[in-house]
This record gives structure tokens, C-alpha cells and sequence, in this order.
């Protein structure tokens, strides 16, 4: 009897474990989510964003910004691109110039895009929102990827400064 109520107890605590991972795995994805949309549409409603857009240089000015906002926002990218899906920023210069991977087109209508996938990095979900200029056109577009790996890191981060320890997400 005794050995049916050990096996009872390991049985619901692997059971316990098992939905704990998979609620974490979810709201780290929304978290994710909430977070790639907050940056790109900062961005994208940031005093400059669209008159840069529409210069004739639109790299000069949005290559500088797009990666300080990826600095300071903590997200893997920040690209903006043209209404074609030609890049005008990317945090490897080297791509500027080149066509965007992934779909884009839903975005074209105005309402956020978005995505999720498994990158070399691991899982990442993408946000791409339209800019529009004074005519209501699209003048460009603005993508935003975070890894899921790089929220759990966050919040791990912030648990331990505030005196709460736990595991730590490995990079």
C-alpha cells in the first residue's frame, strides 16, 4: 500500500512539473509577443520614422535608430524595410540592401503581424506593423524579433535583483 501511494505521489508530481513547463513555454511566447509589438510600433510612431522613409537616403537615419531601439529594448532585431521588403536597416550591415525572409504582406494592411518560429537562436517571434505617411499610404515597414530564451533570461534577471532566486534560463 505504502509503495502505490509513493507511486500515486512521483506520478503527480511529474504530472505538476510537466504542466509548469508548458504554462512557462506559453507566457514566454506571450510575453515575447507583447513585448516585439510594444517595440515596433514605438518605433514605428517615433517623431522621424516615416520622413525617413520617404528621403532619399532612408538608411542614413533609420540604421542609427533601429539598432540604438534594439539596444535599448532588448530585442534581437529591429529592421525597417520598404514596401517591397527591401532593407534599410538590419543589425548586420552587411544585409542592408537585401530582401527580408519571412511574410510580411498581412502587415500591408495596417493591422500588426506576427509570428512565431524556431530560429537557430530557438524559439523567436516576429511583429511587423506598417508605417504609413500623410496620404495613408505604407511607406515602409518595421519588423521586431525577440528569442523566448532572451524573456525567461529577463525575468530571471529581475527576480534575482529583487532578492528572489530560482533557476536561471542558460544562454
Amino acid at each position: 500500500m505504502f509503495l502505490l501511494q509513493v507511486v500515486v505521489a512521483v506520478l503527480l508530481i511529474a504530472a505538476t512539473i510537466v504542466v509548469l513547463v508548458v504554462q512557462s513555454q506559453h507566457n514566454a511566447t506571450a510575453e515575447a509577443r507583447d513585448r516585439s509589438l510594444s517595440v515596433a510600433v514605438a518605433f514605428r510612431d517615433a517623431p522621424g520614422t516615416a520622413a525617413a522613409m520617404q528621403s532619399a537616403h532612408p538608411t542614413r537615419v533609420l540604421q542609427p535608430s533601429s539598432e540604438k531601439m534594439r539596444e535599448d529594448a532588448h530585442v534581437g532585431y529591429v529592421v525597417a524595410f520598404d514596401p517591397k521588403g527591401i532593407r534599410w536597416s538590419h543589425p548586420d550591415p552587411s544585409r542592408i540592401g537585401g530582401h527580408v525572409t519571412g511574410g510580411f504582406g498581412p502587415a500591408l494592411t495596417g493591422k500588426p503581424f506576427q509570428e512565431t518560429f524556431d530560429s537557430a537562436l530557438g524559439r523567436a517571434v516576429d511583429t511587423t506593423v506598417a508605417v504609413f505617411d500623410a496620404r495613408g499610404r505604407v511607406a515602409g515597414l518595421i519588423s521586431v524579433g525577440i528569442y523566448v530564451k532572451s524573456v525567461n533570461e529577463m525575468v530571471a534577471h529581475q527576480l534575482s535583483h529583487r532578492g528572489v532566486t530560482g533557476p536561471r534560463t542558460a544562454r
